[in-house]
């Protein structure tokens, strides 16, 4: 048996719509029985809840609900973003209140193209989780980060954790109180994320893979993060610092998808991922790598319903910009050219222009690539 987990509060109603188009993307691919919990509050509805059994008894699979009333210090709440909400603390109680040894906790936001049996196959050892690097390449991100004590190298995504849930039961059955302590003294940018990565300081990479490219020779290795308050604390009735690892996962498990990343390609480019959709969610805004998520919404949803969530997008206020840029010469010469500077760089680009024969004989090269 598999567990995945989902985490949320749903406020409007309709956010659980996207657990569910997650769910489904799991069941589809899945080789082995698969139990899905759903850890949420008064705001999942028992007419919602129904969505969720009708779809695991399609797919032969299990659902089970967890609700908490009153768990999160109102002091607490006050620090946690509007953008996450306080749905985004509760996979802290996942150890307690789920007595399996692996649980996989996935965002609403993440669809599986791959078999999640293969991250379950990982060993883990004395990792007390399993994530991928976030890379935080955005500058607000990356000084956030570094404002909070964690070296952005470092630094994983908490919207797909492989938990050993019970190496944190033995070892750090303080880690839930621990965090929530953390995101009580100050208001943080992704304040789950950040207590986390501060919990957890050391990081071990699978043999095979490193922190930057995922593809080098390297034995595992096993890396202490510095300045880490957490590492100092005592674990409850052990007197021995909580010194928490975190294994890197290759990125294939954490996919970035986004209006400006990794969106415009196939469908099948998609497949073999964890795909993350990071920023731009698909229901507020189309792009085609959003399809991916309207393709799993409608195996459940009438899709009368998917264009009903497409329509408010305001598709038409984008269309006079495409089509000045289809019907401008000069506005597909300055895309052009900035398509390949950021292809092959300013020095490339400029050489290019200087010698035509030059370009000419890169361009014969391509179309015999591509024949062949």
């Amino acid at each position: 048996m598999q567990d995945i987990c989902y985490c949320f509060t749903d406020s409007q109603g309709s956010y659980y719509r996207n657990a569910v188009a997650s769910i489904i993307s799991v069941f589809e691919h899945a080789s082995q029985p698969v139990t899905a919990h759903v850890i949420s509050d008064e705001t999942l509805t028992e007419s919602n809840k129904k969505d969720f059994t009708n779809v695991a008894e399609r797919y032969g699979h299990t659902i089970l609900f967890y609700s908490l009333k009153q768990e999160i210090d109102p002091a607490i709440r006050e620090n946690v973003s509007k953008l996450f909400g306080v749905g985004s603390l509760y996979g802290l109680f996942i150890p307690e209140l789920i007595p399996e040894d692996k649980v996989l906790t996935l965002d609403c936001d993440v669809l599986a193209t791959l078999v999640v049996g293969e991250l379950f196959r990982i060993p883990l050892d004395e990792a007390c989780l399993a994530a991928v690097l976030d890379g935080a390449d955005d500058e607000r991100i990356h000084n956030d980060i570094c404002a909070n004590g964690m070296d952005p190298a470092y630094y994983v995504n908490s919207g797909v954790l492989l938990m050993n849930t019970k190496l944190m039961r033995e070892k750090f059955p303080q880690f839930k109180q621990a965090v929530l302590s953390m995101v009580s003294e100050k208001k943080m940018m992704f304040p789950d994320q950040h207590a986390i990565n501060s919990f957890f300081p050391f990081r071990r990479w699978l043999e095979g893979t490193t922190a930057n490219d995922g593809e080098s020779d390297a034995k595992i290795v096993s890396i202490f993060l510095e300045g880490h308050e957490a590492a100092s604390t005592p674990a409850s009735g052990t007197g021995e610092p909580t010194q928490g690892t975190i294994l890197v996962l290759p990125a294939k498990f954490n996919y970035r998808l986004s209006f400006i990343e990794n969106s415009y390609q196939p469908l099948y480019a998609y497949e073999g991922k964890l795909v993350h959709f990071t920023g731009d969610k698909p229901w507020k805004a189309l792009y085609p790598g959003a399809l991916l998520y309207w393709k799993y919404y409608c195996r459940y949803f009438p899709a009368a319903d998917a264009f009903a969530v497409i329509e408010k997008q305001k598709l038409h206020e984008l269309t006079p910009m495409f089509h000045y840029m289809v019907r401008e010469r000069s506005a597909r010469r300055l895309f052009n050219r900035c398509y390949q500077i950021s292809k092959q760089g300013v020095f490339e680009t400029i050489l290019d222009r200087i010698f035509p024969a030059r370009r000419k004989k890169k361009r014969l090269n391509n179309d015999l690539d591509e024949f062949l």
